[in-house]
């Protein structure tokens, strides 16, 4: 899996929330943060969780909420 399929994952986020919806320049910058997710064995639904799970009601930034989220479980 590389940064494109890592992209094409952050993209799907705003399926399930519509304040998770990413540009596709964002999802390319925030793709490594997930590539380093899949080299320590999570699965994409493991990442997806860690996102997407209880996104506040008003959130200023969709990149800045992934990209917090995904640095947050660097250590799962």
């Amino acid at each position: 899996m590389g940064t494109a399929a890592a992209a094409r994952l952050l993209l799907t986020f705003g399926d399930y929330d519509r304040c998770l919806r990413l540009s596709g320049a964002e999802a390319v910058r925030l793709a490594p943060l997930v590539e380093e997710w899949w080299r320590r064995g999570a699965t994409d639904a493991e990442v997806r969780r860690a996102v997407t799970w209880s996104v506040p009601p008003r959130l200023p930034s969709a990149y800045g909420h992934t990209e917090a989220r995904l640095r947050a479980g660097r250590s799962f």
